[in-house]
Parts: C-alpha cells; sequence; structure tokens
C-alpha cells in the first residue's frame, strides 16, 4: 500500500500518504503528469481507453520521469488497465530499460504473472544482454571519457557552455562515421569540441551523442525533428532515422490536428497543452544484434594479432594496451573494453603500470585464438564463427582466471556443451570435467548436466577408463 499510495493520485489525499510526503511534492507530481499517465496512475481504464482509441495518445510515450503508461499501471496493481494496455501494445520487454522497470515495479504477483504470460516477458529467453548493459556502464563510469563536446558558438556565451557531454572517443568513432573523420582530422587529440547550437538544439545533440554511447535514445518531443537532422548528420543507422522520422510525421499531424482545437480553447487550457508537450519523451532502443553489428568492424580489427592486421588509422589509434599471449604473440586493444570486462586486468593496470602510454599485460599460458575470441566478446558481445570444445575451454578458463563477468563464462559453458554433445564422446567428457566445476562457481550446471548425460549413455566406455571414471563420481559426491 505504501508503494501504491507514491503512484495512485487517489491515495495521495489518504492520512497515510500524506504523512509520507508532503503536500508540494504531491501537487507537483499530479500537476506535472500527461493525461494518459494520470489516468493509468489513478486506475481511471475507461479514461485510457478514449485517450488511445479516440484521442490517439501513443501507448508507450513517457513522461518527464521517463515511466511509461503501462509502469504507472503496474506499480497501482491496476490488473484490468494492465491487461488492456499490453493488449494494445505496451512495450514490456525485460531486456528493455522501460520494460525491466515494469518487471520490478509490479505491485504484486497478480501483475508479475500478467507480465509473465505476456510473449514479450518470457523469462527463460529475454534476460537482459549483457553488452547493452556494458555500454551504460561505461558510459555511466567517466574513467575512459577522453572526450567533451560543448556547446555554443562563442566563447563566452557562459549559459549555452553549462549544457556539455562526456564520453570515450572509441565507442563514438566506432558507432557514428562521421565522429570517426572527425577524431582522425578537425578532432584529432582534441579533448574538447565546441558544437554550434544554431542547427540543431543542445538538448537533441545531447540525446543523439548518448544514443551513440549507449544504444538508447530518449529526446524530448519538441526535439525530435533537431534529433534528426543530428542523427542524419552522423550517418546513424537506418532504424533510428525511420523511428525520428515517423515520430516527427505524427508530432507534425498532432500539431495541426490541435491547432484547430486551440482556437476555440481557454488561454488556461493553452498552458496545460504546452507544458505536456514539454514533458513528453520520446524512446528508441537497438536491438541487440544491431546494435552489436555496430561494433563488429571494430572487433574483426582489434581481435586480430597485430602482426596481421591491414592498418585502419582509427582502430589503430584506440588500441592503447597490449596484450602478450602464449609464443609472445601480441594483440594492441583499446584498454576500455578489456579494463571494464576484467577486474584483474583493470586492477594491473591501474597500479605499478598506470604511468606507461602504451601498456602491455601478459598472459603467458594463453593461446592468441582464445585470447582474440575473449577480446571479440568484449567489444562486441560476440565471440566469432564456431567455437570447438578446446577453445571454448581456454576462453572459459581465462574468463574465470581474468574475473570476467558470468555472461562470458555461461557463453563458453554452453559452447563447450554444446561440442561435447555433438561429439558424444565421454573421454572428451571426463577431460572437461574441471571446466564444468569452474562453470557451475558461476552457477551453471548445464556443462555439467551434458557430461554426466554423456557418461551415463556411454557407462560401458566410461567405465573402461574406471580410474578416471570413478575419481569423478567420488569428486562429484562431494
Amino acid at each position: 500500500r505504501g508503494r501504491r499510495s507514491i503512484i495512485d493520485a487517489t491515495t495521495l489525499q489518504t492520512k497515510e500518504s500524506a504523512s509520507l510526503f508532503p503536500p508540494a511534492m504531491v501537487a507537483s507530481q499530479v500537476a506535472s503528469a500527461l493525461p494518459l499517465h494520470a489516468a493509468a496512475r489513478a486506475g481511471q481504464e475507461e479514461r485510457v481507453r478514449y485517450l488511445i482509441e479516440h484521442e490517439k495518445e501513443d501507448v508507450n510515450s513517457l513522461d518527464a520521469f521517463d515511466s511509461s503508461a503501462l509502469f504507472y499501471a503496474v506499480y497501482g496493481g491496476h490488473c484490468s488497465l494492465v491487461e488492456y494496455l499490453l493488449a494494445n501494445g505496451a512495450q514490456a520487454d525485460p531486456a528493455s530499460f522501460i520494460g525491466e522497470r515494469c518487471v520490478y515495479g509490479a505491485l504484486n504477483d497478480e501483475i508479475r504473472t500478467l507480465l509473465k504470460r505476456h510473449n514479450a516477458t518470457d523469462f527463460s529467453t529475454a534476460a537482459k544482454h549483457p553488452f547493452p548493459r556494458f555500454l551504460a556502464t561505461l558510459q555511466r563510469k567517466d574513467q575512459f571519457h577522453d572526450v567533451r563536446f560543448v556547446f555554443g558558438d562563442d566563447q563566452d556565451d557562459a549559459k549555452v557552455d553549462s549544457v556539455f557531454f562526456t564520453a570515450p572517443r572509441v565507442v563514438l568513432g566506432a558507432r557514428s562515421p562521421t565522429l570517426r573523420s572527425k577524431f582522425l582530422t578537425t578532432w584529432r587529440g582534441t579533448p574538447e569540441v565546441r558544437l554550434s547550437s544554431k542547427k540543431a538544439s543542445p538538448s537533441a545533440t545531447l540525446a543523439v551523442l548518448s544514443y551513440v554511447a549507449t544504444g538508447r535514445l530518449v529526446v524530448d518531443a519538441a526535439d525530435i525533428a533537431d534529433a534528426e537532422k543530428v542523427a542524419s548528420a552522423l550517418k546513424l543507422g537506418p532504424a533510428v532515422s525511420a523511428f525520428l522520422h515517423a515520430e516527427d510525421a505524427r508530432r507534425r499531424q498532432e500539431d495541426d490536428d490541435a491547432g484547430e482545437d486551440d482556437e476555440h480553447a481557454s488561454k488556461g487550457a493553452l498552458k496545460v497543452r504546452r507544458r505536456m508537450k514539454k514533458q513528453k519523451m520520446v524512446v528508441f532502443e537497438d536491438d541487440v544484434a544491431s546494435l552489436r553489428l555496430s561494433f563488429e568492424s571494430m572487433a574483426d580489427y582489434v581481435s586480430t594479432p597485430t602482426r596481421r592486421r591491414q592498418e585502419v588509422p582509427f582502430f589503430e589509434e584506440a588500441c592503447d594496451l597490449v596484450l602478450e599471449c602464449a609464443e609472445g604473440v601480441r594483440i594492441d586493444v583499446p584498454s576500455a573494453f578489456l579494463r571494464t570486462h576484467s577486474e584483474v586486468v583493470d586492477a594491473a593496470l591501474a597500479s605499478s603500470m598506470a604511468e606507461a602510454e602504451t601498456r602491455v599485460f601478459r598472459v603467458a599460458d594463453l593461446a592468441w585464438p582464445a585470447a582474440s575470441a575473449v577480446i571479440r566478446w568484449c567489444v562486441c558481445g560476440s565471440c566469432a564463427g564456431k567455437t570447438d570444445s578446446t577453445l571454448a575451454a581456454e576462453v572459459l578458463s581465462a574468463a574465470h582466471r581474468l574475473l570476467m563477468p558470468s555472461d562470458l563464462v555461461h557463453a563458453a559453458a554452453g559452447a563447450l556443451a554444446d561440442a561435447l554433445h555433438q561429439n558424444d564422446d565421454p573421454h572428451a567428457a571426463l577431460d572437461a570435467l574441471p571446466y564444468a566445476e569452474l562453470a557451475q562457481d558461476h552457477g551453471n550446471d548445464k556443462l555439467y548436466d551434458t557430461i554426466c548425460s554423456l557418461c551415463a549413455a556411454h557407462l560401458d566406455d566410461a567405465l573402461a577408463n574406471s580410474d578416471r571414471f570413478k575419481d569423478a563420481v567420488l569428486h562429484s559426491a562431494h
């Protein structure tokens, strides 16, 4: 009830909520709500239906608090309203920021069950992917931010100067051909870049730059046209451009329709409408496949041993760390990707080797194909091509030793389990048992279960190697 009182306008006036929230705060929340969101928050299903079906309100529009109507409905426990919103296209994918908030903001088990039954919230298949999460982490931590964008044409323009954006240029350059070219020419070696605020509003430019860095665009509805210009200038993918173009066309049509009504509206009503427009946010998120694809060319380059590369200037300049593998093979990589993924590498480079401009991290017992697969996963979230059992085992071991995310351990354990199942060899399965134990340390039982199944299916062959089989059985019993 305490949570519901935060969000439900009908209970904000109760004694219980009054003791928790000052009247000014309550009034601010209610006054700033968009009509659709206010109705969803109050559980007014008929009002919500009218706004969506007759006023053509966007069911997935966000308010100034980055929240959708579905979020307010699940947070308030309005079950029938949640069902209606889901049936009418409300986004509830837990792999997205908006959907994740709905899942964890649900008031009760009944609401969670509704979300779970919905196709977009199949928890067994739609867990949040680690790569978008990594980009968000990289942007949130400013450790690797090496370029700062300041908005304003005049050096003395203090008002516009207060709006700025920082990010790792390696991420921006990998995603945008225009930024990549600028970093090699006009902005080469420049820690601060001044952008004009005449062609597009600073808030629109900031929103698009943030999208380049994270794959997630959150832009004020009033800035959509400017955001489309910026996205076009940066030569971003067709998906975000098409989305912005469609949103701009829809907004223009809404303005035309509203213009006819404004002729007969009072000054107070006009003031409310203008405020509602300013508070409406539009969100676009790259799907995981498209996001990873935007980093693939860099991943292909930096995961190749240095001596075998055909030089690409921007990617080469971004490599500030040398990974030295078995047999002295060296791979130059951008440190931001590897250090963010590995606590061991980050700790080593943050201490004694921090003063060197190009640093070296040695993993003498790691073969370069496994090192290459690890690097590629760090840069684009995927290991290329078919992974055999030997490579999968080496990647799993490396991920464990370097204290990398469990997601990589799970991926390697899954690849190793698939390879063992395909080979159908109980002796190879017994060889993989130590790796299954590493995977279990990270909460993954798939590899161990595969080994047990193979030994059970070929029990005579396993018993022929009786000492090893006995040791494996005794070890697993403990």
